[in-house]
């Protein structure tokens, strides 16, 4: 399977000015969770990895012909930031596996770029194109989940075998960011059916992830953008705890529901501690220049609790669940440019929006999600662009519908 996807990938990307739409539902669609990835993950790619790849080399070659215009990113700073770190970390560091799957962090940028540049470009998605990404992206979610709640289908690892209540991949990021910028879009004019559909699906979407971090994040900075009023204080209340009551009446023996709500104290610490002792016990034998410039290209992790979830999982691992940590051991303090640039790229696709709380409420939703996920490796983490391409395209219908009102307000006032 993962070559037959990595076929079709590479295809569209080859033909990305006609594929761009082609690729967003078929991403969205598609079992990108990790209970699945040896059908979309070999050799340190995944399978939608090949749309990137052939769309930056044709990208580049339209760009040298005159064909296409390269939008300025201000990538070139972590890019070469992270070369420099292969040609050192190569002199001194085996060249193993771990090593070559560290240039994860190099294609996620690139990743990242191109999912920029599609916002620049005229690609033909409207908002009934992304309503409907956003309602195939929740609805096949769903089905997953529910198939994985009732045994429908199974996993060879042991940890998705145990949390097989709850199902996160790409789309989950993808409905998240939807949500939490929904009120930008949603709640300017009027709502129709298909904007209630895919809205209640996205909410739905996020809450069967089981995801803590995700399901408060995007709650919580929904109501951090929507509310300016009580009025709209109440809704968002109503929506809160109306999202609670349908999962608990989903949920299989309240699992679903207790790992979401149950986030007392001991249990983050617990948690916590469990996530992050990888990095302390590496963090023990760092020489000082290795805070500042941490341990190079090819660092890994001991990972104790991957020796139960399977025989055949190696206990060492490229990160954590934390990108904080994650990079910081690879890069020290220089750490910190990766995360800028990337959170600055992430602003300039919500360009459009003038306003200052919808930035800060991005920057604020990136740097929680990092606490306890190292999104730069994560199958899923490219929906969290995607979902921000998704954004973009209704805002920029907004805009047209506001011009237009304009215009005809004007005319009316001249006549």
């Amino acid at each position: 399977m993962f070559f037959i996807l990595s076929a079709i990938f590479f295809a569209l990307g080859l033909f990305y000015k006609r594929t761009v739409v082609i690729f967003l539902f078929l991403i969205v669609a598609f079992v990108f969770g990790n209970g699945f990835s040896n059908l979309y993950y070999k050799y340190g790619l995944y399978a939608y990895d090949f749309y990137f790849l052939s769309f930056i080399v044709m990208f580049f070659y339209n760009s040298i012909v005159g064909r296409e215009k390269i939008y300025n990113t201000n990538l070139a700073i972590p890019i070469v930031m992270i070369i420099v770190y292969v040609l050192f970390s190569a002199v001194y560091t085996e060249l193993d596996k771990y090593f070559v799957r560290d240039f994860r962090l190099l294609l996620f940028l690139l990743e990242c770029f191109v999912v920029y540049q599609v916002c620049r470009m005229s690609s033909g998605i409207n908002s009934k194109v992304v309503m409907s990404l956003v309602i195939v992206a929740s609805f096949s979610n769903i089905i997953y989940w529910w198939l994985s709640s009732f045994g429908l289908i199974g996993y060879s690892d042991v940890y998705y075998n145990d949390n097989k209540f709850r199902y996160f991949d790409l789309s989950t990021y993808i409905c998240s960011v939807y949500i939490v910028f929904s009120p930008l879009f949603l709640f300017k004019f009027y709502l129709n059916k298909i904007d209630i559909i895919s809205f209640s699906l996205a909410v739905l979407c996020v809450l069967v992830s089981g995801s803590r971090m995700v399901v408060l994040v995007s709650i919580f900075f929904f109501m951090f953008v929507y509310v300016s009023n009580i009025k709209k204080l109440v809704l968002g209340g109503v929506f809160l705890v109306g999202s609670f009551f349908i999962i608990y009446l989903k949920g299989l023996d309240g699992d679903l529901l207790t790992r979401v709500s149950d986030l007392s104290f001991d249990v983050i610490k617990h948690h916590l501690e469990i996530r992050y002792s990888p990095f302390f016990d590496l963090v023990q034998d760092f020489e000082l220049y290795n805070f500042v410039f941490g341990r190079g290209f090819g660092t890994t992790f001991f990972i104790p609790w991957f020796e139960y979830r399977s025989d055949n999982l190696v206990p060492v691992n490229n990160f954590i669940d934390t990108t904080y940590f994650t990079l910081f051991a690879k890069f020290g303090v220089l750490s910190l440019v990766f995360i800028y640039f990337y959170i600055r790229l992430a602003i300039t696709v919500l360009s459009s929006v003038t306003a200052l709380k919808p930035k800060v409420c991005l920057v604020l939703y990136l740097l929680c999600l990092m606490f306890v996920y190292a999104i730069p490796y994560q199958s899923s983490a490219i929906g969290i662009f995607i979902g921000l391409l998704l954004v973009f395209f209704r805002l920029s219908e907004v805009r047209t519908i506001k011009s237009s009102i304009r215009v005809n307000m004007t005319q009316k006032a001249v006549l």
